[in-house]
């Protein structure tokens, strides 16, 4: 099932918006469940949740530090290849 984001106008200008949470479930069902608690119409904007494990975290710091060392070494090889 799909997750969503739930949002309506917060005024009658509709330049503020009311967070009115989070919902799984089919779309219509959503909005009739927040129906009661709209300024005009319901808004759902579509979210992902991703699970991070320990080893994801671990993997993503790791990738985080080679791409640091990369780019050190580009400025490094620039210098040498342009003088500045």
């Amino acid at each position: 099932m799909k997750i969503y984001k739930v949002t309506t106008e917060g005024d009658a200008e509709g330049k503020t918006t009311k967070s009115l949470g989070y919902a799984q479930g089919d779309r219509q069902d959503i909005i009739d469940f927040f129906s009661p608690q709209k300024y005009y119409e319901i808004h759902l904007e579509e979210i992902t949740i991703q699970n991070i494990t320990p080893a994801l975290a671990y993997r993503s710091k790791e990738l985080n530090e080679e791409k640091i060392q990369i780019e050190n070494r580009l400025k490094e090889i620039n210098v040498m290849l342009t003088g500045k």
